[in-house]
């Protein structure tokens, strides 16, 4: 498979590579999965006639108004088996210039059909225990993701400490999930308590006795005296072990039952400044009445704990779905890494309309206050990604409380994202910004960044074309939302996967080693 594209707009670097990627006419040489050479060349169309003839390519792409980029990567997706797995999500990454992916494993235990791939796909492997880092290495991991809480009632709190102690001997970057471990934090994001497919039971009546004890007299957002990590991974094995069975209390996915538990019956949540105390039942229909109960201060207090164990550290650290700027703040403090979604910085409670649940997600969506302090910070975050996290239209009920977070959303945050930053940095200088953070960026962290994230000699050909001309809107959270430009063409190794005419599953796995 060899030819030749020439585009007016190519997003290429010059002969000094500490120079950042400019727009420019060139001259790019396919030969099979890679591109071969980038000529950058002036507009006389002698010099390219003259490349040509002596290249002898029988096939030319000829792109005049089109900016041409590499292809985008994301690396914060979660695929959940038939609800949105690895084929229908790849397919809408591409359709919006994606060309890699790099998954997590989902929380609901689902093994994941990767037949069919849109996109080249890589895996970020969740660890808990020292012992997982090395099936991380053999499996061909590109990161490791660590929690400071449990995802469900069969996991536990990452051991961080043992772990980087494993990490050391390896060239995986860590992913931290900073989320607190506080107990409201359970009652309000995770009302359901899974560990399998419908299998596992909410909070028991031994949780929730620990949980009143712990939040006696506690009436801020910040619980008296917060359950630790080793604490609640006693509780869930407890859980577990006492539970009997009762329909109305867990999730019953083919019953599709209502997400009431014990411990939503048991534990208060905090009420918005506006409703009085004395009304019987909280609106949970409102948007405010979930973010009351999830305070910023929770997110850098998970930051600061990490940071804690993370001190002497040599090693490659991304702290992932940050929504706060004082989070920020605190890990650029440290030299570390960021990563924040396109959500967090474009969209604000205002926005959310009561009882749609399909905006809950974990961080929550903030005030414009919080948004346009986040924008300030762009500059010192290295990573936009998606928190890709779909989660069925069954789960999402008119009440926050009762609804599963997780939102669907791969794609389209990088037209958003370049919608808003051309209002401030213009066309091209907004595009640039955007592919830095949302293609060079993550293909450094999960170290490809020798085949992807930039068009560039002997890098894999991963070419998004957008057409500046044909504007689109958005969907999902983003509804309604008019986007700069439209994706025309994708090329992914080479192969043009995608046109207007038809889309090719022609995605790889992609490991490490």
């Amino acid at each position: 498979m060899n030819y030749c594209i020439l585009g007016e707009k190519v997003l290429t670097k010059g002969d000094n590579p500490l120079d950042p990627p400019q727009f420019c006419r060139a001259l790019l040489v396919i030969s099979g999965t890679k591109i071969a050479q980038v000529f950058r060349i002036p507009t006389d169309g002698q010099s390219v006639l003259k490349i040509l003839e002596d290249l002898c390519f029988p096939q030319l792409y000829y792109f005049e108004e089109e900016y041409l980029i590499p292809g985008l990567i994301d690396i914060n997706v979660k695929f959940n088996g038939d609800w949105e797995g690895c084929a229908s999500t790849t397919q809408k990454a591409l359709e919006a210039g994606v060309t890699t992916v790099a998954y997590e494993e989902n929380s609901f235990g689902f093994k994941e059909d990767l037949a069919t791939k849109f996109t080249d796909v890589c895996q970020i492997k969740p660890v808990y225990e020292p012992k997982d880092v090395a099936k991380a290495v053999a499996d061909g991991a590109v990161a490791v993701k660590a929690y400071n809480l449990p995802q469900s009632s069969s996991s536990k709190a990452t051991d961080l400490e043992e772990v980087l102690q494993e990490l050391k001997d390896t060239n995986l970057g860590l992913v931290v999930d900073c989320s607190i471990t506080s107990e409201r934090f359970l009652q309000t994001v995770l009302p359901h308590r899974v560990g399998g497919f419908g299998a596992e039971p909410p909070l028991n009546s031994v949780f929730v006795t620990a949980i009143d004890k712990s939040s006696a007299g506690s009436s801020d957002s910040e619980p008296n005296s917060p359950l630790e990590q080793k604490d609640i991974f006693a509780l869930c094995e407890a859980e577990k072990q006492s539970y009997r069975f009762q329909e109305s209390s867990f999730v019953n996915y083919f019953k599709k039952s209502t997400f009431e538990g014990p411990a939503l019956k048991r534990l208060e949540l905090l009420r918005p400044p506006k409703i009085s105390t004395e009304t019987p039942k909280l609106d949970e229909t409102l948007y405010s009445s979930y973010l009351l109960n999830c305070p910023s201060s929770w997110e850098l207090r998970g930051a600061k704990l990490t940071v804690q164990k993370l001190k002497g550290s040599k090693l490659k650290v991304l702290f992932a779905n940050i929504s706060c700027p004082e989070t920020i703040e605190l890990v650029k403090g440290l030299k570390l890494l960021t990563q924040t979604c396109p959500h967090y910085l474009l969209l604000e409670d205002s926005e959310v309309p009561s009882g749609d649940s399909r905006f809950k997600t974990f961080p929550p969506i903030r005030s414009r206050e919080n948004r346009l302090r986040l924008l300030k910070q762009l500059g010192k975050t290295e990573i936009v990604s998606s928190h890709h996290n779909p989660v069925p239209g069954c789960y999402k009920t008119q009440e926050f409380r009762k609804s599963l977070e997780g939102i669907s959303s791969v794609g389209v945050g990088f037209q958003k994202l370049w919608t808003h930053l051309v209002k401030e940095w213009g066309w091209e200088e907004g595009l640039r910004i955007a592919v830095e953070k949302m293609s060079t960026a993550p293909a450094k962290f999960i170290g490809l960044d020798s085949l992807k994230g930039s068009i560039a000699k002997g890098k894999h050909a991963d070419i998004t074309v957008i057409n500046p001309n044909r504007h689109s809107e958005g969907w999902g959270i983003y509804k309604g939302h008019k986007l700069l430009g439209s994706v025309s063409k994708v090329f992914l190794r080479g192969e043009l996967v995608l046109d207007r005419q038809a889309t090719l599953a022609r995605g790889k796995l992609i490991t490490k080693g």
